[in-house]
């Protein structure tokens, strides 16, 4: 019925690998089969030593586990392509692995959903841990709590743009019909585009209340770099797919960047924030986790990388 996909890298994923195993076992003891795949891709040595312990897992797992690491790091995109040449059942449960499952039910509630939806794709969703982390990981953490961390019932108001590649169910006809964009190998925004292209081919995405826990908090510093990662990857897409409009219409910065330029002001907020962008990112680097001063850097951010790409 369902093939799990975890992309790893840089991530211990034994205890992902021992809870999804458990409840894997139980649905196979009942008759609904379930495969469990973790392809590295390219992970440093350290956390291939600690994985490969998913070799033993493999071979005691009632069912069908690969654990496979890959040479090199093939990118985000890619390795979410690669997963159609492993997977034994006809749809895939992404998940990122650095995902905690917070119930015991993950795996029954997304085979419900297969039953319920079939043929679509069905996402459940992102939660974060509920206490604040250190200071120098809040930036993410209230990021995520403010931004990311929404209802079923909120993502279902505008299902495709609150589309995430953390937690999603897709059947592998419609996976090989769209495919990932390989040539976007760095973080960021790979994710908007997979849903823009859903939403061309008229597939309205299901939204159902079955989060994972983004437990991978990253460092103030890490997530302002990823922040100007994303924003360059964006504006790699629109040149990629010719400044499709329609694109462009579904990301609020494009949106607020294009309102911006035509009133004749992208010059002076372009000038201003290449003063004021080293100032904002300092601060969120410090741990200032205003989202207004994260909007403006990210705004700053994309008429700058807008401007170097014309």
């Amino acid at each position: 019925m369902i093939s799990v996909c975890i992309p790893v890298f840089n991530v211990d994923v034994r205890m992902l690998a021992e809870t999804l195993s458990s409840q894997a076992a139980d649905l196979t003891s009942e008759g609904i089969p379930i495969q469990i795949i973790f392809l590295d891709d390219g992970s440093g040595a350290e956390y291939r030593a600690l994985n490969q312990s998913l070799h033993k897992a493999a071979k005691d797992f009632q069912g069908s586990f690969i654990y496979q690491e890959l040479e090199n790091n093939i990118g985000r995109s890619a390795i979410r392509n690669r997963f159609i040449e492993y997977a034994s059942h006809p749809n895939l449960l992404f998940m990122d692995c650095d995902s905690g499952i917070p119930t015991e039910n993950y795996l029954r509630d997304y085979a419900d959903a297969v039953q319920k939806y079939p043929d679509s794709l069905v996402c459940g969703g992102r939660i974060y841990p509920p206490d604040p982390p250190a200071r120098n990981r809040r930036l993410h953490w209230k990021y995520g709590i403010l931004k990311e961390s929404q209802p079923a019932e909120v993502r279902k108001k505008d299902p495709n743009r609150s589309f995430m590649t953390n937690n999603f169910l897709i059947p592998v006809k419609l996976l090989k019909e769209i495919l990932f964009e390989e040539r976007l190998s760095g973080y960021g925004h790979e994710d908007s585009l997979f849903g823009y292209e859903l939403l061309k081919k008229g597939e309205e995405i299901i939204h159902i209340e079955n989060p994972v826990i983004h437990e991978g908090l990253e460092t103030n510093r890490e997530f302002t770099v990823k922040t100007s990662q994303a924003i360059r990857n964006l504006v790699l897409i629109t040149k990629l797919n010719g400044n499709d409009p329609g694109f462009k219409e579904t990301i609020k910065l494009i949106r607020t960047a294009e309102n911006i330029k035509s009133r004749g002001l992208g010059m002076i907020l372009r000038i201003s924030t290449a003063v004021l962008n080293p100032i904002f990112k300092c601060m969120l680097k410090r741990g200032f986790t205003n989202l207004r001063l994260l909007d403006m850097y990210k705004l700053g951010t994309y008429l700058r990388e807008e401007s170097k790409s014309a």
